[in-house]
C-alpha cells in the first residue's frame, strides 16, 4: 500500500452525457473521496468500463473487507456507487506495567496522544509521559517503562540540596545536602533511593537537619588586640590571643576558647594600666624579685650593698 497526500479533486458531477459524433462519450472526473488520492492518469478520457483505483493517504488503511478502492465509469457515463475505502491506522493498545494511560479506549488511532501515569513507588524511567499514535502505526516515543521510585525527599531549612528541577528518584539515585552559612548539617550529607525490604523503594537515611551553630560574641579588650584571629563570628573550638598596648599590662589570660555555651573559656582579659618596669641599680638591690608586672599602686624598695 502506497502512502501519500490527498489529491482533493472535485466532487463527482453524475450527469450523464449524451453520445454524438461530435462529443466524446466519457464519464466526468472521478469523485472525491475522503482520505484517499487517485492513480495518476494523463487521460482526461474516462470511457464506460474504465476503472480508476484509490489508494489511502499516510496515516490511513483500507477498511477490512474491502479488497480494493476504485470506481467504474458505467454505461451512462456516471461513476459506479462509492463509500469511503480509508480508516486511520491502529497503533497497538498500550500495556504499561505498573502503570496506565489516559485516556484509556479500546481502540487507539494515528493522532491519537496518551498520557502514561505509573503507580505509587513507581516513576518513569524517561523523562516523557505522553506518547502519539504515528502514521506508521506505532507509538512515539515508544512506551515508556515504570520503574521502582523514591517518593521524592522533603527539602531542608536553612540549606539546600543539589537535585534542581529533578522530582523522579529512581532506585540507585542520590540527593546531597549542605547547610546555609553559620548552621550545621546534623546527619548523612547525601541519601540513596535503595530498593528496600520487599522491593519496595526507600531512601536508605533519613533527610538530615540544619542547625544553628552557636556563636560567641566578640572578644574586646580595651586598651589591647587579638593577635591571632580576627573574624566577624566565633564559633565553638574557635581560639584568640591578645596583646595589651603599651603602658597596659593583661590581667588574665592571654588565650581564650569559644565554648558551645557561647561563653569564652577562660573570660576574656583586661588590659590594665601599669608602669614600666624600673631600673636596676648598680652596687644594690631591690625587692621585685622576678616581679616583672607594675601596676598602679604597686611599689618596689632599694637597699645598697655593703660599704655604700
Amino acid at each position: 500500500m502506497t502512502l501519500v497526500t490527498v489529491n482533493h479533486l472535485s466532487p463527482p458531477t453524475g450527469i450523464k452525457k449524451p453520445c454524438s459524433i461530435f462529443l466524446n462519450c466519457s464519464c466526468g472526473d472521478p469523485p472525491y473521496i475522503h482520505n484517499t488520492f487517485r492513480d495518476h492518469s494523463n487521460s482526461n478520457l474516462f470511457p464506460a468500463g474504465i476503472v480508476v483505483k484509490y489508494n489511502c493517504v499516510g496515516g490511513y488503511e483500507l477498511i477490512p473487507g474491502i479488497s480494493s478502492a476504485s470506481v467504474t465509469c458505467q454505461k451512462d457515463f456516471t461513476w459506479s456507487e462509492h463509500e469511503e475505502f480509508c480508516q486511520k491506522i491502529r497503533c497497538p493498545s498500550p500495556d504499561i506495567t505498573n502503570g496506565r494511560v489516559r485516556p484509556r479506549k479500546e481502540t487507539y488511532v494515528y493522532e491519537d496522544e496518551i498520557r502514561i501515569e505509573c503507580d505509587p513507588s513507581y516513576a518513569l524511567k524517561d523523562n516523557y509521559v505522553s506518547i502519539k499514535c504515528e502514521r506508521n502505526g506505532a507509538w512515539h516515543p515508544p512506551l515508556p517503562i515504570c520503574e521502582p521510585a523514591c517518593e521524592p525527599p522533603a527539602r531542608i531549612s536553612n540549606g539546600r540540596d543539589d537535585r534542581g528541577w529533578e522530582n523522579v528518584f529512581l532506585v540507585g539515585s542520590s540527593v546531597s545536602y549542605s547547610c546555609n552559612r553559620g548552621w550545621s548539617l546534623v546527619g548523612v550529607s547525601s541519601i540513596r533511593c535503595t530498593a528496600g525490604d520487599g522491593g519496595t523503594p526507600r531512601w536508605d537515611a533519613p533527610v538530615p537537619e540544619c542547625k544553628e551553630i552557636p556563636h560567641c560574641p566578640n572578644p574586646v579588650t580595651e586598651h589591647g588586640k587579638q593577635i591571632s584571629i580576627h573574624q566577624t563570628e566565633y564559633t565553638i573550638g574557635n581560639r584568640v590571643e591578645f596583646q595589651c598596648e603599651s603602658g597596659y599590662i593583661l590581667e588574665g589570660s592571654k588565650s581564650i576558647e569559644c565554648q558551645a555555651n557561647k561563653t569564652w573559656n577562660p573570660r576574656v582579659p583586661s588590659c590594665v594600666k601599669a608602669c614600666e618596669p624600673p631600673a636596676r641599680i648598680s652596687n644594690g638591690w631591690d625587692d621585685r624579685g622576678w616581679r616583672n608586672v607594675f601596676l598602679v599602686g604597686s611599689c618596689v624598695t632599694y637597699d645598697c650593698d655593703r660599704g655604700w
